[in-house]
């Protein structure tokens, strides 16, 4: 049996996000398989409860908050020893545990810092550069979640082999699949206060590559859509000062919400006019199938990954030209039947995304890079008299399987 060891490093470095999701949907099916044991480590305060399949090893969230990278390293190296893996995959960018003792497989969302170079990074994101780089070199594999991310990979680091990088696409989660009713619809709106058919805007706000600004002065700019329609903004607390002037110049039109959840996003979803996605440049760009998957059109930019997730069933636009997406904005609120048809390809479109055969190519990379050796137990340290001492140890509450615990899976992409 082939061990796979996930750092859950994601896990402490966010309550919730995009990424976790990802690894939330693999979690849940990586352990169904009887060719893998797999044990993934998650911090106490962030547990991802209700996965079968993989065991958990729960590592204590310790105070000072500096001092929990270091146990939390520590307490890892610890487990990894203990299970002696064939492969290693991180959630997010840890450097591998005792380098060659087990295949690393690294997983690259995105190149957002290395292609928006001349933005005004912090120290920490210089860093993060510098250590994902090394990461994409040294690794056995790199997964890609687009072809738009692996051109840019192959692009930005010229001296990785090709065929050391797949592409592996994400899909919608199920939950977002499941059709909510007129009735909570209405409810929805009564308790939200969304009197007014609404564009719907999902994610950060402050950074410029997801192009926010441009959105807020078309709709601002243009009378024809804002005396008809608000512009709802979801996930973002913080507006710069020139923003909240802007929004303010409409007195309430622009409705602002933060914090919301998993089931308040479907419907916020669920009940806008069409979905708004104006981002320079995305890995992915999940909220495009969530949307499109919650029966609802969408609007994105022609750039990087978006045509390939939304292929025929979006209208698209320059992220560079107002005059085109107002263009856009214009035809979907004035066309029913256009609008109407971009829903039913949406339905059609999140059939071609798949969680399960996702899970099965990520098996396939794992089986490749053991060389499909099916251990049989041998040296399987779940076997071991230690690992079964070991494993029930109040101390480090070893690879229980919690019940409960803060997953909320979110927005953030």
């Amino acid at each position: 049996m082939i061990k796979v060891f996930y750092d859950g490093r994601i896990y402490h470095i966010q309550p919730r996000g995009g990424v976790n999701v990802v690894f939330k949907e693999i979690f849940q099916r990586i352990g169904k398989s009887r060719k893998f044991h797999c044990l993934g480590t998650f911090p106490s305060n962030n547990i991802c409860p209700d996965i079968d399949g993989i065991r958990k090893a729960v590592i204590p969230k310790i105070r000072p908050n500096r001092i929990f990278p270091l146990f939390w390293r520590l307490v890892n190296e610890f487990y990894f020893l203990l299970f002696r893996p064939h492969i290693f995959h991180s959630t997010f960018f840890s450097e591998p545990y005792f380098p060659g003792k087990a295949k690393v497989v690294l997983t690259i969302h995105d190149m957002i810092f290395e292609i928006f170079s001349d933005a005004a990074w912090l120290p920490w994101q210089k860093e993060f550069i510098a250590l994902k780089k090394k990461l994409a070199c040294k690794a056995d594999a790199i997964i890609c979640v687009s072809e738009s991310t692996k051109r840019d990979v192959l692009r930005i680091y010229p001296d990785i082999a090709p065929e050391k990088v797949v592409v592996i696409p994400h899909a919608v989660d199920d939950f977002f699949v499941t059709p909510v009713t007129e009735d909570q619809k209405n409810s929805f709106r009564r308790a939200f206060g969304l009197v007014r058919p609404y564009f719907l805007y999902v994610g950060r706000v402050g950074d410029p590559y997801k192009n926010f600004d441009l959105l807020l002065d078309v709709y601002l700019n243009q009378a024809s859509l804002n005396s008809r329609f608000d512009l709802v903004v979801v996930g973002s607390k913080f507006f710069t000062p020139g923003q909240q002037a802007r929004m303010a110049s409409l007195a309430g039109k622009v409705r602002t919400f933060s914090d919301v959840s998993n089931l308040e996003l479907k419907l916020f979803y669920g009940c806008c006019h069409t979905f708004v996605y104006p981002s320079k440049y995305e890995g992915f760009g999940l909220p495009i199938l969530e949307a499109m998957a919650c029966g609802v059109p969408v609007v994105t930019a022609n750039v990087s990954s978006l045509p390939e997730v939304g292929r025929d069933a979006a209208l698209y636009f320059n992220p560079a030209s107002a005059e085109e997406l107002g263009r856009c904005l214009e035809k979907i609120a004035g066309d029913n039947a256009f609008r109407d048809e971009l829903i039913r390809k949406g339905y059609e479109n999140i059939k071609v995304f798949s969680w399960d055969s996702a899970v099965v190519e990520l098996e396939k990379l794992y089986l490749s890079l053991s060389g499909e050796q099916d251990q049989g137990g041998k040296g399987n340290s779940s076997n071991s008299p230690f690992w079964r001492f070991f494993v029930p140890s109040p101390l480090w509450w070893g690879c229980r399987s919690f019940k409960k615990g803060p997953w909320n899976p979110h927005i953030s992409t």
